[in-house]
């Protein structure tokens, strides 16, 4: 292992690529304090525990796990920092909150080296484009937090599910958080993380390593489900999905043979789904959807990224072909689904080292009505064994067909660490 401390390796590419998504992500047993088995389909049954039950146990997670058992935790009224000293016995990615951050930093030094690196991003402002016009932001609301395990392949891969809620009222917000842990459908998540794992995640992760000298290190999930508040025809008011993404990280060593420094890639692939793919109701459409990574600190260095552009104008059913800088002996192409006259915008920077993607419809209306991907992918020099890095992904809804304004969604940081 090369020099131990507090480092962030991390990646940003985007390009584009139809993919569309089936099913919203549910948990699918009634509340219960009462850890029990929940029917996974195609493999064993999952073990479901609340974090708050007095009975909770990580011997007993830890026991599943080796039996390749699935695992889903949930804490509907607490965080899940209960569980960080046990995700660093795990080797595991985790995604973590600010705060989270901080209470880590402050509270189990005693787990990693840490230094007095300079901290960087957390506070940017949503990134500006000349089409959007004015625009605002959402404030989060309060948040579910659920994680599922998933061993295979002799390796741990983890999903971090989080439902944020926007409600103005108080009984939309209670709804939104009662149904991420009584009506979501824990088993049905389960069966669609382990399929994509099979027919996705790991033949990508397969490619990538026979096209270059990269060993495949680990790969996160993470589902990130808004709910707003909405005010249509005579401020009749609607608390819908605002939006949803689902954003695999595929991590990699590039395995160079500088013996002070990792070269690390991180691979972002993620699915989208647009405002009218999630609701019935007003007009509103997903105008905007912003990718950011940015260097949690400021030792480590932003090497290549991809895409890398100052402007693409989009055509739909169009091919684009990047060249991410990464070793790699062959070039990414894709496939753009999405509205004709779409913007997209990926710029990176070496001083700051953050990588900033953005997608918006040049003419008034949606992105696209249906889901779809968009992919990123950076190169870091780590100095340490743990990455850390800023990520969020906010998406931007106005009415359609309106002449200006719109409103951020999401647009919250989290940092991602991995102990690698």
């Amino acid at each position: 292992m090369k020099k131990r401390s507090v480092v962030l390796a991390f990646v940003f590419l985007l390009a584009f690529s139809v993919f569309c998504i089936d099913s919203d992500f549910h948990p699918d047993i009634a509340k219960t304090n009462d850890p029990k088995d929940s029917r996974s389909g195609g493999g064993k049954p999952a073990y479901v525990c609340d974090l708050s039950d007095e009975r909770f146990s990580r011997e007993t997670i830890q026991n599943k796990l080796k039996d390749d058992v699935p695992v889903a935790v949930y804490s509907e009224n607490a965080s899940l920092m209960g569980l960080y000293p046990f995700f660093k016995e795990l080797k595991v990615p985790v995604f973590l909150t600010l705060d989270e951050a901080k209470t880590v930093e402050r509270e189990y030094r005693n787990l990693f080296q840490t230094d007095d690196r300079k901290k960087l991003g957390g506070a940017e402002l949503p990134f500006q484009n000349s089409f959007l016009g004015k625009n605002s932001e959402k404030a989060a609301g309060s948040a579910v937090p659920v994680i599922l395990i998933i061993p295979m392949d002799g390796k741990l891969f983890v999903e971090m599910q989080e439902v944020i809620t926007n409600g103005e009222k108080k009984g939309d917000l209670q709804r939104n958080v009662s149904d991420a842990v009584n009506s979501t459908n824990l088993a049905e998540s389960v069966a669609a993380y382990r399929s994509d794992l099979q027919s996705k995640v790991l033949p990508r992760a397969a490619e990538v390593a026979a096209s270059g000298n990269a060993r495949f290190l680990a790969c996160i999930r993470k589902t990130q489900t808004v709910y707003g508040d909405f005010r249509f025809a005579g401020q009749t008011h609607y608390n819908r999905k605002a939006c949803r993404n689902v954003t695999d990280f595929l991590i990699y060593n590039a395995e160079d043979s500088d013996p002070d420094f990792d070269h690390l890639i991180v691979e972002g692939i993620s699915r989208v789904d647009p405002f009218p793919a999630l609701n019935d109701g007003p007009p509103y459409a997903t105008r905007a959807f912003q990718a950011v990574l940015d260097n949690y600190y400021g030792s480590d260095t932003l090497i290549d990224w991809s895409p890398n552009t100052l402007g693409l104008n989009l055509v739909s059913g169009g091919s684009c072909r990047f060249s991410p800088g990464l070793p790699l002996s062959a070039p990414f192409s894709y496939v753009w689904g999405g509205e004709s006259s779409t913007f997209m915008q990926g710029v990176g920077d070496k001083n700051d080292q953050c990588y900033r993607n953005l997608f918006v419809r040049n003419q008034y209306g949606g992105l696209c009505a249906e889901p779809f991907t968009v992919q990123y992918s950076a190169l870091y020099r780590s100095a340490g064994t743990l990455l850390r890095l800023y990520y969020r992904s906010p998406a931007g809804l106005a009415l359609d067909g309106a002449a200006a304004g719109y409103t951020w969604y999401g647009n919250s940081y989290s940092v991602l660490e991995y102990d690698y």
